[in-house]
């Protein structure tokens, strides 16, 4: 493993990246939840096939469109597939955009994911919103994201009667506790040298031996 633990971040081995992903997800969920947009995980029927493009499939999407290219945000009551993503900022096929501006890899990652298989074009004619969330590793995210997120929490405040800013900050803070915890298990599964266990008991035997 690299001195910096950068390939423990983008490694697809191990199952690592799936729970980091459920995990987000789920939080997401939660989150949509409070708002009440009526979200469905892993919603299926929305393509034809097997083909599932929502991690959370929101019908209650009205007021939580990101704007159009104009500037004007659309109408309508179609609903939103939200396909969240964690990127490493730092990992190979990252790191030229990564050192252009902060929130490149994710932005970067995000375009790519909607033209991979036609996927937001396909979307569109079956009646869905296609949007990517993506959340970079390093805590960083997408500028449709943080978009996104600003006004599903905006709801989440006026349906639970508190602060915008409460809701923002404590969903901030989860997301950086469960990225942090992510990164340093999937480090941690991959050191090299004796167990922790061994380690521990060893620094214990020195510690003895000095008293």
């Amino acid at each position: 493993m690299d001195c910096k633990g950068r390939h423990a971040l983008s490694c697809m081995s191990g199952g690592d990246s799936v729970v980091v992903h459920n995990a987000v997800r789920d939080l997401l969920h939660d989150y949509c939840q409070r708002a009440q947009v009526r979200p469905q995980l892993e919603a299926p029927g929305i393509l034809p096939g097997r083909r599932r493009p929502a991690d959370i499939l929101v019908r209650g999407a009205a007021g939580l469109f990101p704007r159009l290219p104009d500037g004007s945000r659309p109408h309508g009551l179609a609903p939103l597939a939200l396909d969240v993503a964690v990127v490493n900022a730092l990992g190979e096929s990252h790191w030229d955009e990564t050192r252009r501006h902060s929130g490149a890899a994710a932005s970067g990652y995000a375009a790519r994911k909607r033209v991979h298989n036609h996927t937001a074009a396909v979307c569109d004619q079956a009646g869905a919103v296609y949007l990517p969330l993506v959340w970079e590793a390093q805590g960083g995210c997408a500028k449709e994201t943080r978009a996104f997120l600003h006004r599903l929490l905006g709801l989440a405040a006026v349906v639970e009667d508190c602060s915008p800013d409460t809701v923002r900050a404590r969903l901030h803070d989860q997301l950086a506790i469960l990225l942090a915890r992510a990164g340093g298990r999937a480090v941690r599964r991959r050191r090299i040298g004796p167990p922790g266990g061994a380690v521990a008991k060893h620094a214990v035997g020195e510690l003895l031996l000095e008293v």
